[in-house]
């Protein structure tokens, strides 16, 4: 199996190796149905790292652009005729949910896959985001550990029935 750049599509010797994700799953067992898979290991190559961080960027803004958008879609449709004094309309529901739907969908013509990581690290924003603490200069990393509970109030009184 080769390792290709995902950027320049060229055979490389030593890159990232991207996440196979379910796009990318996807899209391979599409192109093994049709017969058309090569089988390639997809890796971005070090000299296009940073064009790919820049797309991964842009990617993951669009992703929350598109999200927000359905949302709005999804649930303005259905309360714009309430808001503007109309009745209540299923059909207005069903056609907002199924709009969303499309709008995030359109989403997947921008994706660029992750970089497969540590299991100690995780993507954000094209960096690798360490998630234990660091040391710093000769201390030990701090490690917080989990508060014990604070202890309950005591019950109030229970108040007898009757007169006052």
């Amino acid at each position: 199996m080769a390792r290709v750049c995902w950027l320049c599509e060229k055979e490389v010797a030593k890159g990232t190796p991207l996440k196979d994700d379910q796009v990318l799953s996807t899209i391979r067992e599409g192109k093994k149905k049709l017969g058309i898979l090569k089988g390639n290991e997809l890796v971005v190559c070090d000299e296009h790292l940073e064009a790919y961080r820049g797309k991964r960027k842009s990617f993951e803004k669009k992703l929350v652009l598109y999200a927000t958008f359905a949302v709005i879609v999804a649930i303005g449709f259905p309360l714009l005729p309430l808001l503007l004094g109309g009745g209540f309309q299923l059909e207005m529901i069903c056609f907002s949910f199924i709009l969303a739907v499309m709008i995030l969908a359109l989403s997947i013509l921008n994706y660029v896959p992750a970089l497969e990581g540590a299991p100690q690290e995780r993507q954000r924003a094209g960096r690798a985001v360490a998630l234990e603490p660091k040391a710093t200069e000769g201390k030990p990393a701090r490690k917080t550990a989990a508060k014990p509970a604070a202890p309950k109030p005591a019950a109030a009184p229970k108040r007898k029935k009757g007169g006052r």
